[in-house]
């Protein structure tokens, strides 16, 4: 075929394809990863929570009741983390969602 056809064949085609496409989606506010210190802070906690648990194999009572007061101190914690990092995703999809409503009013401004 030669270019002047094969141009003549294709060019409607793209046309058609172009025009078909869905226009893209207006952009959406990214929330923001967690506070790494705060994950960093979970995934030692959670470590620390695993070396005290093998610390208790076959050595009952050697830590008296320090380990199992250890333990629960750590549990108590990463459950506080989980807790702020909850907290700090409801504030940020709050936001986001405040963000989006003063958008929709703008838009419904304009009109």
């Amino acid at each position: 075929m030669h270019r002047a056809t094969l141009a003549v064949v294709l060019a409607p085609l793209a046309f058609v394809l172009l025009a078909a496409a869905p226009a893209p989606a207006p952009e959406q506010p990214v929330q923001p990863p967690p506070d790494p210190n705060l994950t960093g802070a979970r995934a030692a906690l959670v470590a620390a929570q695993e070396h005290l648990r093998l610390a208790d194999t076959g050595k009952k009572d050697q830590y008296g009741a320090h380990r199992k007061l250890a333990l629960e101190l750590v549990n108590t914690a990463i459950s506080e983390v989980d807790a702020g990092l909850r907290i700090a995703a409801d504030e940020a999809a709050r936001k986001a969602r405040e963000a989006k409503e003063a958008e929709s009013r703008k838009k419904r401004k304009r009109r």
